[in-house]
């Protein structure tokens, strides 16, 4: 058997069941996190500041204006239902 073959027959490691079903529970905690932040952003940039007012606001809540950009884009591309559920968070974070 070639090295390749080897490879493919690894087993993964077992790990508690109760960790691993909790790591995949928050990682879908933190992406519907990510599209509601991305949701609030773009409500609030759209009504409720002034002109001139959303980078000092975005200060307020300790987000730097590139970073708002990317979760709002998140939010309009990937927060529907049959999106967000396949879409991996890592993805998300990738953005």
């Amino acid at each position: 058997m070639g090295q390749t073959t080897q490879l493919k027959k690894r087993k993964v490691p077992t790990v508690n069941n109760v960790i691993t079903a909790e790591i995949n529970s928050y990682k879908q905690i933190a992406g519907r996190a990510i599209f509601e932040i991305g949701r609030r952003l773009k409500h609030v940039k759209e009504h409720d500041l002034a002109h001139g007012e959303w980078t000092r606001w975005l200060e307020s809540v300790d987000i730097v204006p590139q970073t708002a950009r990317k979760l709002i884009q998140a939010h309009e591309q990937f927060s529907n239902h049959a999106t967000s559920s396949v879409l991996p968070v890592g993805k998300i974070f990738e953005m």
